[in-house]
């Protein structure tokens, strides 16, 4: 008997409000936030590359409002690293940075979303984009509102596939696990996040992430050798 596809239950919000609300969460950085956001004009993280417990790392654009800005003038060399990748015009860079996980991001990743595009800085407000099941964006939302940070939920969506999707054949476990392993990078070469650390961002034992990763990867593997 075939069984009718479900809807997966991952959902995509974009928030936005000012710096200055989003910056009550940067609980290292607090004295430093008022200063930095007046020497930017855009900034936006193209890609993350790692985000976890220990350490972030993306690929962003930053514009200065002022062109003669230099980019040691706004990062702390101490303990952020970054690389200028590409200098498009005067005060405008694409950058590498690499950094330890401050407690702020730490406390995020408990609630066990995950950041997606977009991610920007501009005219003094921030938009950012969060991906988790509803019991983790609950606890996201909880966790800011904890914070006192005022915002607006721009959209709200879910994150659906095809009818034909071989996602369709998983349990609404296995597409979590499977698509969060994916996302955070547990499939590349070399791998960005443990199995370890991507069962506490999921918020279970690395045992039973281990077995609905492996069930899942067995289903989806089915799935292509049958109709090969």
């Amino acid at each position: 008997m075939e069984h009718a596809a479900q809807d997966i239950c991952m959902r995509k919000l974009i928030l936005e409000g000012s710096i200055e609300q989003f910056s009550k969460m940067q609980i290292e950085q607090q004295e430093n936030i008022d200063f930095q956001i007046t020497l930017i004009k855009t900034f936006e993280i193209l890609q993350f590359l790692r985000f976890d417990t220990k350490q972030l790392a993306t690929i962003c654009r930053i514009e200065f409002k002022n062109r003669s800005t230099r980019i040691e003038d706004f990062f702390d060399a101490k303990r952020i690293k970054v690389v200028v990748l590409e200098e498009e015009k005067l005060g405008v860079y694409v950058i590498f940075i690499k950094e330890r996980a401050q407690r702020s991001d730490q406390n995020i990743l408990r609630t066990g979303i995950y950041m997606s595009d977009p991610c920007v800085i501009r005219d003094g407000k921030i938009k950012v984009g969060v991906v988790g099941d509803t019991k983790q964006l609950r606890a996201f939302i909880k966790y800011i509102k904890k914070m006192n940070v005022d915002y607006t939920v721009v959209s709200s969506t879910n994150i659906s596939f095809g009818a034909h999707s071989p996602l369709e054949n998983l349990t609404e476990k296995q597409r979590t696990v499977i698509t969060s392993a994916f996302d955070h990078g547990y499939y590349d070469l070399p791998r960005r996040i443990s199995s370890q650390d991507l069962a506490k961002k999921l918020g279970v034992r690395d045992s039973t992430l281990i077995e609905h990763r492996r069930k899942a990867e067995r289903r989806l593997l089915a799935g292509i050798l049958t109709k090969t």
